[in-house]
């Protein structure tokens, strides 16, 4: 059985709902977004309260792996603080903010943080992070102190994993 802990990072948006929450609508008493349904071909509406917010853009455990018997949610906690490094510039671009959209470099780094990380919630990154963890990747110690994982079977980077 589940903690509550755990419970609460069971649903991970793979859209980040920081950023749908900015098309939130109010339509007939309702409120939520409106999305396109690509399979069924249909316009529905959904939801954006806390029980089931967003329900269209989230998979369960997406981003929690069970690693020996245990859940993992370190990718889930990383990708919300990342997200959240958006909210300032998209608040400011939202109110038509004339001027710059950071005031210091640690700002313009969390943006592009948070915009970088948007490519790695995707299906394809996902999958193809787990497809490179499964192949059983061998660590290698380098010079410098560091570590590189390189893949045993052929791959797309010739059975390296860029590091």
């Amino acid at each position: 059985m589940l903690s509550g802990k755990e419970l609460k990072y069971k649903n991970n948006h793979i859209i980040p709902s920081g950023l749908l929450r900015q098309w939130v609508t109010y339509d007939e008493g309702r409120h939520g977004v409106f999305q396109y349904d690509l399979q069924k071909k249909k316009i529905n509406f959904a939801s954006a309260r806390k029980r089931g917010a967003f329900s269209f853009a989230a998979i369960d455990n997406f981003y929690v792996p069970t690693i020996q018997n245990q859940r993992r949610i370190d990718i889930e906690l990383w990708l919300g603080k990342l997200e959240s490094q958006l909210r300032p510039a998209i608040d400011k671009l939202k109110a038509g903010t004339e001027g710059i959209l950071v005031a210091t470099r640690e700002d313009a780094m969390r943006l592009l943080q948070g915009i970088f990380s948007l490519r790695h919630r995707t299906d394809a990154s996902i999958n193809a992070n787990r497809a490179y963890f499964n192949n059983k990747p061998k660590k290698t110690n380098l010079p410098n102190g560091r570590q590189r994982y390189r893949s045993i079977g052929p791959g797309k980077y010739g059975g390296r994993y860029p590091t």
